[in-house]
C-alpha cells in the first residue's frame, strides 16, 4: 500500500480484534466503548457550542462554508436527540440567510441549501405556510437548472445534482407530495442529456462524460462519482438508463483505479496523493456501496470494501479533521460500509477515526479558511461526532440522504 507521509499520518491504531477492544470497542456489548462514546458526546457538545457562538460571525450563508452548515448541524442534533433548542437555533441561523438563488450557485451546498433547510426546519416547527413558501422558491429555478446551458455544470458543489439533492432532501422530510416526481425526472434527464452530449462531442466510449472547468474530474465534489451517487439516490432513473448509462460509466470509473486501490482525481492523472472525500477513495466507497444496494452485484461491494482499506491505511490526513478533505469526512467511509455489511470492523474503524478527531487541533497542519464551517471546519467534525453515535442513521451531508 502506497503511503505519502506528506499527506497522511501513519495509522497508529491496531485493526479490529474480536478479542481486544483497544479502548475503542466493547467486547460484551459489541458497540463502541462507553468511555469513548462519553468523550465523543462531550466533544460534540463542546464543538457545537463553539460554532454556535463563533461561527455565525460571517456573511457567508452557504451550507458548505457558512451559517446554513451550522444550522444543518443543529438540525441533525434536533433529529438525533429530539432537541427543540437545537431546532430553534437552526431556525435562528437560517433567518440571517437571504433566501435568494443565483444561477451559478444552484446547489444544496450553495444557494438552494438555505432554502431547502429552511423549508424542512419550518416543517418541523409546524410552520406549514413558511415551509411551502420556501419549497416554491426552490422550484422557481427549475427551468433555469434544466435549461440546455453548457455553462451549467452537473457536479455536486455547483451543479445540477447539487440542486437535485435539495429537492430530495425536502422530499425526504416533507413527504413525497412536497416535490413533484416530474421535477426530479426533469433534473435527472438534464444531467443525463448533458453527459451524453459531452460524450458524443468527445467521441468517448463511455456513455456519460462530465466536466467542470473543462476537466473530467472523478471525485465526489466536482466529479463523476458524486454525480452518479446522487443520480442513483434520485429514485427516478429508468431501468434502461441504469443499464445503458449508469453502470458502464461506473464500470469505467472502477477501471481507472490506481495500483494502490485509490482513485485519481481526474482523467489522465496518475497521481496518488489524495485520500479524502472530495478527491479519492472515500467518496467512491460511498458510491460503490450505493451501487451495490441498487444493483446487488458483488463486484461493487468488493471495490467498496477495498476502498475502505485505502481509507483505513491512509485516511488520517495531515490537512486536518474536516469533512471535505480531512479525517471526519473519511470516517464516513466506515459508517457507510458498516451499514452495507453489518461488520463490526467498520464501526470499530469509525470509532478509531472519531478518537483521532478528539485530538483536534493537534494533527492539523493546514489551518481552515473557515474554521467553524461544516465542510472545512469544526462544525463538520461535530456533525460526524454526532452521527457516529447512531451509526445506522449516519450519512454524509449533501451526499447521502440518511438524515
Amino acid at each position: 500500500m502506497q503511503q505519502n507521509n506528506k499527506d497522511e499520518y501513519a495509522n497508529p491504531y491496531p485493526d479490529f480484534d474480536a478479542n481486544n477492544g483497544h479502548g475503542i470497542w466493547d467486547l460484551s456489548s459489541k458497540q463502541l466503548d462507553k468511555t469513548l462514546v462519553n468523550k465523543i458526546q462531550s466533544a460534540a457538545n463542546q464543538f457545537t457550542e463553539t460554532v454556535n457562538t463563533e461561527g455565525d460571525r460571517t456573511s457567508d450563508y452557504s451550507v458548505y462554508t457558512g451559517i446554513t452548515g451550522i444550522a444543518l448541524l443543529n438540525f441533525l442534533i434536533s433529529q438525533r436527540f429530539n432537541d427543540s433548542k437545537a431546532l430553534a437555533k437552526a431556525d435562528d441561523l437560517l433567518r440571517r440567510a437571504p433566501m435568494k438563488v443565483h444561477k451559478s450557485r444552484i446547489t444544496f451546498l450553495q444557494d438552494t441549501g438555505p432554502v431547502a433547510v429552511a423549508a424542512v426546519v419550518a416543517h418541523y416547527l409546524g410552520k406549514a405556510s413558511e415551509a411551502k413558501k420556501n419549497v416554491s422558491r426552490l422550484m422557481a429555478i427549475l427551468d433555469d437548472v434544466i435549461a440546455s446551458n453548457p455553462e451549467t455544470p452537473d457536479e455536486c458543489l455547483y451543479g445540477r445534482v447539487g440542486y437535485l439533492y435539495s429537492l430530495l432532501f425536502v422530499r425526504k422530510h416533507l413527504g413525497p407530495q412536497s416535490i413533484d416526481p416530474a421535477a426530479l425526472k426533469k433534473v435527472v434527464g438534464a444531467v443525463l442529456s448533458s453527459g451524453k452530449s459531452r460524450a458524443a462531442l468527445l467521441r468517448s466510449k463511455v456513455p456519460l462524460v462530465f466536466q467542470w472547468h473543462g476537466k473530467n474530474y472523478y471525485g465526489a465534489a466536482h466529479g463523476v462519482s458524486g454525480i452518479l451517487q446522487l443520480l442513483l439516490q434520485s429514485g427516478v432513473l429508468s431501468a434502461e438508463d441504469k443499464v445503458q448509462l449508469i453502470k458502464p460509466t461506473l464500470d469505467d470509473l472502477i477501471a481507472q483505479r490506481l495500483p494502490s486501490g485509490n482513485f485519481p482525481s481526474s482523467q489522465g492523472s496518475r497521481s496518488d496523493r489524495l485520500v479524502q472525500w472530495c478527491h479519492g477513495a472515500p467518496g467512491f466507497a460511498e458510491l460503490l456501496a450505493t451501487a451495490y444496494k441498487e444493483f446487488g452485484e458483488e463486484r461493487y461491494r468488493t471495490v467498496a470494501l477495498e476502498s475502505g482499506e485505502v481509507v483505513w491505511q491512509r485516511g488520517l490526513c495531515t490537512k486536518g479533521y474536516s469533512i471535505c478533505h480531512g479525517v471526519s469526512g473519511n470516517a464516513y467511509t466506515f459508517l457507510q460500509l458498516y451499514q452495507m455489511t453489518g461488520d463490526p470492523k467498520h464501526l470499530y474503524r469509525a470509532g478509531c477515526f472519531a478518537d483521532w478527531c478528539l485530538s483536534l487541533p493537534k494533527h492539523q497542519q493546514l489551518q481552515p479558511d473557515r474554521p467553524f464551517s461544516l465542510f472545512e471546519g469544526l462544525a463538520g467534525v461535530a456533525y460526524f461526532l454526532v452521527d457516529v453515535q447512531d451509526p445506522s442513521k449516519a450519512g454524509f451531508p449533501a451526499y447521502n440522504l440518511q438524515l
